[in-house]
C-alpha cells in the first residue's frame, strides 16, 4: 500500500511539474524586449520569402519564442514561430520562421488587399512614437495577401491606410514550415529621428487558422490594459534616417455614363461622356505628415447598402474615401455613437434641391455629391508625446442648371463651404492623456435662399481627459464638449424644428418653445465615467452623460438627438481561459436611466448579454434587454411625446467556424412593444464560400416583418393656431434585402469585385388614428381610432371629417425597389500604383402602391430603367 502511496504521489508531482512547464511564467511572456540590429555594409536582402541568404543567417538575433494567446493562454505550441529584425538607413527588415505541425493543412488563400480575415498570417505592428497611442501594423498572409493598417489602443482598426512596402513568402513543406519576409520603408512609417531612449513598441503575431491558433511575441493578454500599451519593446532605434519624403499620387479617370432618358428634357438625354484628372500628395515636415488632395476622385470605393429609413433619425454611412481614413483615429473625439467629425459631411450630397422638378414643365441637371476643390491634413506626434491634426478643406459652390417653362437658369444648391478640424492630445507615459479638439465650418452665403436655409457659421470645441490607476486596472474618463451655430432669424427657427431638437414639441413647453427671432443656438454635451476594465475577470464602470437641447454637431459631425441625460452601470464577466465545452466567455449586464431637459424620465432599461466561442469554435452572442417607462418623443415629428410602456428586446447571432472554407452564421433582432404597439423583426442567414484558394464567395439575405400600430403618417394643419392633427396608421411592412460579394484574386496584386445587392421594402397602411392624449397612462385614451364612415379614400388621398374638423391626407403606402451593383477590377501594376476598371450598374424606383410577396416585387424591379457607369481610373505613385 505504501507503495502505491509513494508512486501515486510521483505521478501528481510529475504532473504537476509538466503542467507548469508547458505554461510561460506571465512574467517572462508580457512586456519581452528585442534588440534590433542595425546593419551598414550596403548589402539587401532579395524579397523572395526565403531566409537562407547571409543578411538573415549571420546577421542580428532571433527571437524568443512566441507563446499562445488562444486557445490557451501562454502555452507552448507544437508549431513554434520566431523573428528577427534588422534596419539600414532605408528600411526595415523583418524575418518570422513559423514552423507547422500539420504543414499539409497550411491555410494559403490568397485574398483582396487589405483582407486580413484569411489564411495563416503574421503581423508585426510598430508603435513609432512608442506613446501607446497607435501603431502601424503590417500583415502578410501565406498566400502573399498583404494587409496595412493602424490599430489603436483601444482596438479600433483603419484599414484604409495603404503604405508602399514590400514582402513575400515561402512554402517549405520538407521542412514543415513557412517563412515571410518583409521590407518596410522608413518614408511610410511616422516616428522621431531622435529618441532619448531608442525604444519603440513592437508586437509581432502569428495565426494559425485551422484551429484558430493566435500566437504572440510577447503576450498581449486577452483581458489587456490596453492594445498598443501592452506591447513588447524594441530597443536600438537610435541611429534613424531623417523623416523625410514627398510622394505624389496623381490620377487620371475617364468615365461613361448611361441612363434612362427623360422625353423633352434638356439634360437627361442617355448617355454623358466625362473625365477628371487630380493628385495626391504626401511631405515629411520634421515631425509631421503634410497630406495634400486636390479635385479627388473617389469613384472606385465601396458603394453605401441600400435602406428604407422610416425614422426621423439620419443615416449613419461609414466613411470609404481613403485621404479621410488614413490617420483617423488622430481625428476621432466620440461620444458613443455620436462624434465631433463625421468625415461624410465633406463632399456630401448638395444641402438643397431645386424646387419644383416634375419633368413635364421644370426640368433640372442631375446633381453629384459636392466637389471637393481640396483638402490639407498635418498629423503626426512629437517627442515630447504631443500629436496634433489638421484637416482643412474647401467645397465647391455648386450649381444646377434649372428650365422652367422654356427658361434656363442655374440655381445654387450648395453654397462654398470651408471646413477646418484640430485635434491636440498630450499623453503623458500612456497613463495621462489630456486632448481638445475644435471644429469650423464656415458658408459664403451669397444668395438668399441660402442664408435662409443654412447655417452660416458652426463651432465646435471639445476637450477630454483620461487618468489610468494601478497599472492600468482602473480609470476615470471625462469629456466635455460645446457647440455654437449662427445664422439668420429663419435658419435658426428650422434648426430649432429639426428632428435634432424639435423645440416645437408640446412637451418640451414648459423650457424649450421656437424662439423665431434667435439668430444664434448653443449647447453642451459631454459625459463622465470611471471603472475598472484592465487585465481582470470582472470590470465595470458607471457614466453619466448629457446633450443639452441646443447642442448640435451635424454640420462638422453626427449627432442624432439632443435634450437628453442618462446614467449607466455596467458590470462585465470575462472568462478568456478553456473552461468546459467554452474556449472563452463573456457575461455582460447594464441599467440605463434617461431623463430630458424637463426632468420628465422617458427610458428604464436592463440589459443581460453573453457572448462565446465552445472548443468547435462556433460562436455566439444573445443580448436580452427589458425596459420599461418608455416614451418616445421624436415619434410625432414635433408633435406630444407618445408613451409606449414595457418593451423588450433580442439580439442573437450565431456562426460556424471562421476557417472553414464553408461558414453558415444567422443573425436576429427583434424590438416588441409588450402591450402590442409594435413589434419589429429582422433575420438575416449568411454563407460564407471559399472555393479555392484564389475564390471567395459571400450571400447573405435579410428579411424584415414589421408591424407598427402607430406609425406616423402626417402632421395634418388645422385652423390657424390650432395643433395640427397628427395622424397615424398601423403598418405592416416587409423587407427583403440580399448582398452577394465575389472576389476572385489571381494574384495578390490582381483582383476582381463583384457587388450585387437587389433590396424591396414595402408597406401598406390600415386602421389610421389621430393622437388625443398620446401620453396618458392609460393606453385607450392616448389616439382616436377613425370610424368606417369617419374616413374615405380616393384617387389617393384620405379624407377625414371628424366633428368640425375636415381634412386630409395622401395614401402612405409604398413600394420601394432597388438594385445596385458593381464589378471593380483592380491591378497594382506596381507598388503604389493601380489602374482601376468599374462597372456600376443601379436601378431604382419607388411607387404609391403596396405589393407583396419578393417574387412580384423581383419582376418589377428588374423591369426598371436602368443606369450604367463605365469608368476606368489610372493612378501613378512617385516617390521622391
Amino acid at each position: 500500500m505504501k507503495y502505491l502511496s509513494l508512486f501515486t504521489m510521483i505521478m501528481i508531482c510529475a504532473a504537476g511539474y509538466a503542467q507548469t512547464d508547458s505554461i510561460v511564467p506571465f512574467e517572462k511572456a508580457y512586456k519581452r524586449i528585442y534588440n534590433i540590429t542595425k546593419v551598414s555594409d550596403g548589402r539587401r536582402p532579395v524579397i523572395d520569402g526565403r531566409l537562407d541568404e547571409d543578411f538573415w543567417t549571420k546577421q542580428g538575433e532571433w527571437s524568443e519564442p512566441f507563446v499562445q494567446v488562444t486557445p490557451y493562454e501562454r502555452h507552448i505550441t507544437d508549431s513554434p514561430t520566431k523573428m528577427k529584425l534588422l534596419y539600414d538607413n532605408k528600411y526595415i527588415y523583418v524575418g518570422v520562421y513559423c514552423s507547422d505541425a500539420v504543414p499539409e493543412k497550411m491555410n494559403a488563400f490568397i485574398g483582396n488587399r487589405d483582407d486580413n480575415s484569411i489564411g495563416d498570417l503574421i503581423s508585426v505592428a510598430f508603435d513609432t512614437y512608442h506613446d501607446f497611442r497607435a501603431a502601424p501594423e503590417f500583415n502578410l498572409n501565406t498566400g502573399g495577401n498583404r494587409t496595412d493598417l493602424i490599430v489603436t489602443d483601444k482596438l479600433s482598426v483603419n484599414l484604409s491606410w495603404n503604405a508602399v512596402w514590400h514582402a513575400r513568402t515561402h512554402i517549405n513543406r520538407a521542412d514543415s514550415s513557412w517563412t515571410a519576409e518583409l521590407r518596410i520603408p522608413f518614408n511610410q512609417l511616422r516616428y522621431n529621428r531622435v529618441s532619448d531612449s531608442g525604444i519603440w513598441g513592437l508586437h509581432v503575431r502569428r495565426i494559425i487558422r485551422r484551429n484558430n491558433e493566435v500566437q504572440n511575441w510577447s503576450l498581449i493578454p486577452l483581458k489587456n490594459n490596453g492594445h498598443v500599451f501592452s506591447f513588447g519593446e524594441m530597443h536600438g532605434m537610435t541611429d534613424l534616417p531623417k523623416p523625410r519624403g514627398f510622394e505624389i499620387l496623381p490620377y487620371v479617370m475617364g468615365k461613361y455614363r448611361r441612363e434612362p432618358e427623360i422625353q423633352g428634357s434638356p439634360y437627361q438625354k442617355g448617355h454623358l461622356w466625362g473625365g477628371n484628372a487630380g493628385l495626391d500628395a504626401k511631405m515629411a515636415l520634421q515631425d509631421f505628415t503634410l497630406d495634400l488632395t486636390v479635385n479627388p476622385d473617389f469613384g472606385q470605393v465601396a458603394l453605401d447598402p441600400s435602406v428604407m429609413n422610416l425614422t426621423t433619425y439620419e443615416i449613419f454611412y461609414d466613411e470609404n474615401r481613403p485621404f479621410f481614413l488614413e490617420g483617423k483615429h488622430i481625428f476621432d473625439f466620440p461620444m458613443g455613437n455620436d462624434m465631433m467629425f463625421y468625415t461624410r459631411r465633406i463632399g456630401a450630397a448638395p444641402a438643397l434641391r431645386p424646387e419644383g422638378v416634375d419633368n413635364e414643365t421644370v426640368f433640372a441637371e442631375t446633381a453629384g455629391n459636392t466637389p471637393i476643390i481640396g483638402a490639407l491634413k498635418l498629423s503626426g506626434t512629437n517627442r515630447r508625446g504631443v500629436t496634433l491634426g489638421v484637416i482643412q478643406s474647401l467645397t465647391a459652390r455648386s450649381s444646377v442648371k434649372v428650365t422652367r417653362n422654356g427658361t434656363e437658369k442655374p440655381e445654387v444648391i450648395e453654397p462654398l463651404t470651408n471646413y477646418t478640424v484640430a485635434n491636440l492630445q498630450k499623453n503623458w507615459k500612456g497613463n495621462t492623456l489630456l486632448g481638445g479638439m475644435l471644429t469650423s465650418v464656415n458658408r459664403a452665403l451669397n444668395e438668399p435662399h441660402l442664408e435662409n436655409s443654412l447655417v452660416r457659421n458652426a463651432f465646435t470645441a471639445g476637450v477630454d481627459f483620461t487618468q489610468f490607476f494601478a497599472n492600468r486596472l482602473y480609470y476615470v474618463e471625462t469629456k466635455g464638449m460645446f457647440s455654437s451655430l449662427n445664422g439668420n432669424a429663419d435658419a435658426i427657427t428650422r434648426l430649432q424644428k429639426n428632428a435634432v431638437h424639435y423645440y416645437q414639441r408640446t412637451s418640451g413647453q414648459d423650457y424649450l418653445g421656437v424662439d423665431e427671432s434667435r439668430t444664434s443656438l448653443n449647447g453642451t454635451g459631454g459625459y463622465l465615467r470611471a471603472g475598472r476594465k484592465g487585465n481582470a475577470k470582472w470590470a465595470f464602470s458607471e457614466t453619466f452623460s448629457w446633450l443639452s437641447p441646443g447642442f448640435d454637431l451635424n454640420d462638422a459631425g453626427y449627432l442624432k438627438q439632443s435634450d437628453m441625460m442618462s446614467a449607466e452601470t455596467v458590470v462585465e464577466y470575462r472568462q478568456t481561459d478553456p473552461w468546459k465545452m467554452f474556449r472563452r466567455s463573456m457575461l455582460t449586464f447594464s441599467q440605463l436611466n434617461q431623463w430630458n431637459y424637463g426632468g420628465k424620465s422617458f427610458g428604464n432599461s436592463f440589459n443581460a448579454g453573453m457572448r462565446t466561442m465552445l472548443m468547435n469554435r462556433l460562436e455566439s452572442t444573445v443580448t436580452q434587454t427589458f425596459g420599461w417607462n418608455g416614451v418616445q418623443s421624436r415619434r410625432l415629428r414635433g408633435g406630444p411625446d407618445v408613451r409606449f410602456g414595457q418593451w423588450y428586446a433580442l439580439a442573437a447571432s450565431f456562426n460556424t467556424d471562421r476557417a472553414k472554407r464553408i461558414m453558415f452564421m444567422l443573425q436576429y433582432t427583434g424590438d416588441h412593444n409588450l402591450p402590442g404597439d409594435y413589434s419589429l423583426n429582422t433575420l438575416a442567414p449568411g454563407l460564407t464560400l471559399r472555393l479555392s484558394n484564389c475564390v471567395h464567395l459571400t450571400g447573405k439575405f435579410n428579411y424584415a416583418w414589421n408591424r407598427d400600430r402607430l406609425q406616423y403618417v402626417s402632421a395634418v394643419p388645422l385652423a390657424a393656431g390650432a395643433e395640427p392633427a397628427y395622424v397615424v396608421g398601423e403598418m405592416d411592412q416587409k423587407t427583403y434585402g440580399l448582398t452577394m460579394r465575389l472576389q476572385v484574386n489571381v494574384t495578390p496584386d490582381i483582383s476582381f469585385q463583384w457587388y450585387a445587392a437587389p433590396f424591396t421594402s414595402t408597406a401598406g397602411y390600415s386602421a389610421f388614428k389621430r393622437a388625443a392624449n398620446p401620453e396618458s397612462r392609460v393606453r385607450s385614451d392616448r389616439f382616436h381610432a377613425f370610424a368606417p364612415n369617419e374616413i374615405s379614400l380616393s384617387d389617393g388621398t384620405y379624407s377625414v371629417l371628424t366633428g368640425p374638423d375636415n381634412y386630409s391626407f395622401a395614401n402612405p403606402d409604398f413600394n420601394f425597389n432597388e438594385f445596385r451593383s458593381n464589378l471593380v477590377a483592380r491591378w497594382e501594376y506596381q507598388p503604389g500604383s493601380t489602374l482601376f476598371f468599374v462597372w456600376e450598374h443601379s436601378m431604382s424606383n419607388r411607387t404609391g402602391d403596396f405589393i407583396q410577396g419578393w417574387s412580384r416585387n423581383l419582376e418589377r424591379m428588374f423591369g426598371l430603367p436602368t443606369t450604367n457607369i463605365f469608368m476606368i481610373k489610372l493612378n501613378y505613385w512617385f516617390n521622391i
